[in-house]
């Protein structure tokens, strides 16, 4: 039947509305995607071949990533080296990458990060800075970013000192100008600020900084801490009024570097679903395992891509069909499931590397056989025609091989037991040690301590033991040390700084009640440098005021000493150790093979304690100085305090 022309008139209307409903809805979810979508190359570790690189790049285009940052921290042109030009392999390298990039429709960025040792005052070095940009900006290379994130907060140099008033005044000079004469040529510039999280960093430098240079350079930000379960857009928020600006999101996601025992192979997750209304976009950090790492980078693309409609789990299992096609998915998904937790999160695997995290045998041996069993599967003439499952067989291996060997190593320990219900617990009292009731007169001579009382301390190094020792006696309320480090050679040091130079490092359980793996704000730390030839000592005390995402990496790290990764975290000493650190005493001096240290510590009414002692130490061998540590436990975890040998004195 023929339509009237007011009903095709009305037909017309509708079809026009919807499909202007439609286009509208559209440009809604455009305008609600993040501009920039993409992966940083800056992970701490051995950097991508170039292979790797150029496949990732070509993944990126194809999920839908438009952004890629080269700044491997361990390529020595990038960071240490970084006033040294390219090698002409390594220039006809970046040509490559400029093309594949640009054939993938993705935005390739060369950061640059001098701040470990330029003079921001010095012309010299900022020419040095601009002619290695315009060396690759000859290439096609037209996007540049200024990394100065994990360097010394403070201005280093003399010159600098008189120049500028603060670390932000120098870093806005050395931006504005870059930018001004990167424009020239019609490059742009990103910038990764020093204060980069809410985790650590002086608020001034950030407010300074982002006053005082252009606002259309993105600042790089982290989230509230380093690695981050959430992030929302009160906390995006609250960062852009800082910096005057939107921030540019760093997802530490999933990169492992400050937990290499393990793949993070989950999706993406915690991102608030309108935050791209309140950043400039959302850049991820991955592993160094490139192809594994596809799999979560898969899931970035896809919030990044649709924020508001972004199903984790959905993306995760369309990222596995994606990768490695249905047949192998199938296969791989147990694998991933072991896996699919965070940096922030505990994994079944966990026990084998946190002291005091409980250990049940069964649940973590059934764990391994899933891996190995899946691992094998992978390894079949099933598969030994897909190229996804082929490149990531050698990224697993070392994983899995590891938390075996490490998990055998435990299980056959003497140290360790298995009780009645399953559980694996560590015989910490075989590490006890009784001091000896006797007092000390504190001057630094330890000639009136017996030999038999003391204990060496466990060497990093197999070539180089029974240097450093150390002694516990006690009376009434008073715990006394005595150490005896021998050495040939001294290194004083930097001021004020706990993480370089020759020290003994002492941490001390003084809390009342453990609430984690972890070292409390009211433990006390003290440093104490060796003594100066007329017997002068400097010494200072501190605290840990730990993170959530530093307070797990600093249980689960065999670090021996306080790196200068975790010194963000050491603070004026606890409220509750002000009458202790008041009472504290030392005394040493320089011997013929080295120095002896005695120190007098308050313990009030307690009948034992737990401590751990860390020596650095530098000696002079025919191929330079070299630096050993020696630690009191026999679990070398300066930070973890289910480690810390208890010493009785009642």
């Amino acid at each position: 039947m023929d339509r009237s022309p007011f009903s095709r008139y009305v037909i017309a209307v509708i079809t026009i509305v919807f499909l202007i409903g439609i286009i509208a809805y559209r440009q809604y979810q455009l305008s609600q995607n993040f501009e920039m979508i993409g992966v940083v190359e800056g992970f701490y570790g051995t950097p991508w071949t170039h292979d790797e690189r150029l496949d990732v790049i070509r993944f990126m285009g194809d999920v839908g990533m438009n952004v890629y940052f080269y700044a491997p921290k361990d390529d020595p042109f990038h960071r240490q080296r970084w006033r040294e030009h390219y090698a002409d392999e390594y220039l006809q390298r970046f040509q490559e990458l400029i093309r594949v990039a640009e054939e993938s429709n993705v935005q390739l960025y060369y950061a640059i990060s001098p701040g470990l040792s330029m003079k921001y005052s010095d012309e010299a070095d900022y020419q040095a800075l601009l002619e290695k940009l315009n060396s690759l900006s000859v290439l096609g290379v037209s996007n540049f970013a200024l990394f100065l994130d994990d360097v010394p907060e403070s201005l280093q140099h003399p010159e600098d000192k008189e120049k500028f008033a603060t670390l932000a005044d120098a870093h806005i000079q050395v931006i504005n100008r870059l930018n001004s004469d990167l424009q020239e040529n019609g490059s742009s510039l990103i910038v990764c600020p020093t204060t980069y999280t809410d985790a650590w960093g002086s608020r001034e430098y950030i407010i300074k900084l982002g006053s005082e240079i252009p606002s259309d350079i993105p600042l790089f930000w982290t989230g509230r801490d380093v690695a981050i379960s959430e992030i929302t857009d009160e906390d995006a928020q609250n960062w852009g009024e800082l910096m005057s600006r939107k921030p540019l999101i760093w997802d530490n996601f999933p990169v492992n570097d400050f937990e290499q025992w393990r793949p993070i192979l989950g999706p993406v997750s915690g991102r608030s679903s309108s935050l791209s209304n309140f950043t400039h976009g959302i850049i991820a950090n991955p592993m160094d395992k490139p192809y594994l790492s596809m799999i979560s980078l898969y899931t970035v693309a896809a919030y990044g891509r649709n924020p508001q409609n972004y199903d984790p789990d959905d993306a995760w299992f369309d990222a596995l069909v994606h990768l490695a096609g249905a047949e192998a998915a199938r296969t791989l998904r147990p694998l991933v499931i072991l896996f699919s937790d965070y940096g922030w999160t505990d994994n079944v695997f966990t026990p084998i590397y946190t002291p005091g995290k409980s250990f049940n045998v069964n649940e973590v041996r059934d764990a391994l056989t899933v891996f190995e069993t899946a691992m094998d599967s992978l390894k079949s003439q099933t598969h030994s025609e897909n190229e996804y499952i082929q490149n990531i067989i050698p990224e697993l291996e070392p994983f899995a091989t590891k938390i075996r060997s490490d998990y055998d190593a435990m299980i056959s320990d003497s140290y360790y037991s298995i009780d009645p219900e399953g559980f694996l617990n560590y015989q910490a009292e075989r590490e006890s040690i009784i001091a000896t009731p006797f007092t000390v007169q504190l001057d630094g001579n330890l000639n009136e301590w017996n030999d038999n009382e003391f204990k060496f301390l466990n060497s990093s190094r197999t070539d180089d033991l029974n240097r450093v020792s150390a002694g516990f006696r006690y009376q009434d309320d008073t715990l006394f040390l005595g150490i005896k480090v021998k050495t040939n050679y001294f290194n004083d040091g930097t001021a004020g700084v706990w993480s370089n130079g020759d020290q003994v490092l002492l941490a001390l359980e003084y809390s009342s009640e453990r609430t984690g793996t972890w070292i409390q704000p009211s433990d006390l730390l003290i440093q104490i440098r060796p003594p100066s030839d007329s017997g002068e000592i400097t010494s200072q005390f501190g605290s840990f005021y730990l993170t959530e995402f530093s307070q797990r990496g600093i249980s689960d790290i065999t670090m021996r000493t306080v790196s200068s990764f975790f010194e963000h975290f050491v603070g004026e000493p606890h409220e509750s150790l002000q009458d202790i650190v008041s009472n504290v005493n030392i005394a040493g001096r320089r011997v013929s093979d080295g120095y002896h240290l005695e120190i007098r510590i308050p313990v009030g009414s307690l009948n034992d304690i737990n401590l751990n002692i860390s020596v650095n130490d530098f000696q002079s061998t025919l191929n330079g100085n070299i630096m050993t540590n020696f630690i009191l436990s026999r679990r070398p975890y300066i930070g973890n305090i289910n480690t810390y040998p208890e010493i009785i004195f009642r």
